[in-house]
């Protein structure tokens, strides 16, 4: 906490004042330094003065002073002035100045001056256990003379006589953790005492306590596996169950987070809940400080196939008896669709799918209108449907009717 003192003196301004400091500030006058004289009329003259200040005693800062005269031929015309901070035992020159308005018929006397000075103690330069250091000058403990820089340390107290940091002598200040290793011996973390060239390095957790670059990998003397269903996997209904095997039973094993039981044998069966779309199942087994996991991709469908007609419009008049039916199949599942990842009829004929195309040949009409129904059905049993009518009309006349190549 910063003290505030207001310091009334009489003080005759001399030259070359010298005070040494004390544990409180001592701030008094010193010379007045003129700046310049005017004469402003027939009687008087005008002149203007720096003052300089000196510090007997710690740091101070936001110093100023008051001038005032005790001479009727001396008038003060500006009598404030300010300074920088003043540092312990130190002197310093006024920012501004001060002004004076002298009558010539008498001269001008600096002894007839007197200066109020008014500053603010820095509490790090006070010295309250007078031992010589202040808390600028690195006393850890201003209250208790027998703790400071020059202080002789005591091991074992738990005292940090000498304020290097350290209750113990010979305690390499860089050893910060206090673990007995610096980093220049090899301490590969100074804010964790456990992790120096001394310590056990536990393997598998990720750090390197021993510092020695890594953390040692030991292989698992145990496995998991899941058997049932196999990754990449799509079915269409939710939850699911999951089959496995553990070869270590006392493991704490889980499925999605949930914990399981093997039996006897080290077989476990969970159901898992699946979201819509692509579902990661993972089965974990911990025993201490090993993991182990094994991971499968499940797809939920619950989505009926997507079924359009490309080949022809509602309401088109068609003039063969037979006629080939094309559109698109579209299914969430993975990348294309092929014949084994759903199935495609149109009016019970089955069609040739590819590449999420399907096409149907030689689907029947009668003549006059015709409802063409394509039903696609994927992998695991939902069934989408799309359907249309065209108008068969039997041609008339001659004509001209294709006998082969249907496909070419």
């Amino acid at each position: 906490m910063q003290l505030k003192h207001l310091l009334s003196a009489l003080l005759v301004a001399t030259l070359g004042y010298v005070a040494a400091p004390s544990a409180h500030a001592d701030v008094v006058a010193g010379d007045v330094l003129l700046v310049s004289s005017t004469q402003v009329s027939r009687t008087d003259s005008q002149s203007v003065y720096r003052l300089k200040a000196n510090n007997a005693g710690g740091k101070v800062t936001a110093v100023s002073a008051t001038v005032t005269s005790t001479s009727p031929n001396t008038i003060i015309v500006d009598g404030t002035v300010s300074f920088p901070d003043l540092e312990a035992g130190a002197a310093g020159t006024s920012s501004d100045t001060f002004e004076i308005r002298q009558n010539r018929s008498f001269p001008f006397k600096p002894s007839d001056l007197r200066y109020s000075f008014s500053y603010e103690e820095d509490p790090s330069g006070l010295d309250n256990d007078d031992d010589g250091y202040s808390p600028g000058a690195g006393d850890c403990d201003d209250d208790n003379p027998a703790v400071n820089p020059g202080a002789a340390e005591i091991p074992g107290n738990e005292v940090d006589e000498n304020c290097d940091g350290f209750v113990d002598p010979g305690t390499d200040p860089a050893d910060l953790d206090k673990d007995g290793y610096t980093p220049a011996q090899g301490d590969c973390d100074e804010t964790n005492a456990l992790i120096n060239p001394g310590a056990q390095s536990i393997p598998n957790n990720g750090i390197d306590e021993d510092c020695d670059g890594e953390d040692p990998i030991v292989a698992p003397d145990f496995s998991v596996r899941i058997t049932s269903p196999k990754s990449l996997t799509t079915v269409g209904v939710s939850p699911i169950a999951v089959a496995g095997t553990v070869d270590d039973q006392s493991v704490v094993l889980t499925v999605n987070g949930v914990t399981v039981t093997p039996d006897s044998g080290g077989n476990f069966t969970v159901n898992v809940s699946l979201l819509e779309g692509h579902n990661t199942v993972v089965a974990r087994a911990v025993k201490g400080n090993q993991d182990v996991t094994d991971t499968i991709s499940v797809s939920l469908d619950l989505t009926p196939p997507f079924m359009t007609i490309e080949s022809h419009t509602a309401g088109q008049d068609v003039y063969s008896p037979a006629i080939t039916v094309t559109g698109l199949v579209n299914d969430i599942v993975r990348g294309t669709i092929e014949e084994d990842q759903a199935a495609v009829t149109v009016n019970g004929v089955d069609a040739s799918i590819s590449n999420r195309s399907y096409a149907a040949q030689d689907v029947p009409l009668t003549e006059g209108p015709n409802t063409l129904t394509v039903t696609g059905v994927d992998q695991v049993g939902n069934i989408g449907t799309v359907a249309i009518v065209v108008n068969y009309i039997i041609p008339q006349g001659r004509r001209i009717e294709l006998s082969g190549g249907q496909d070419q």
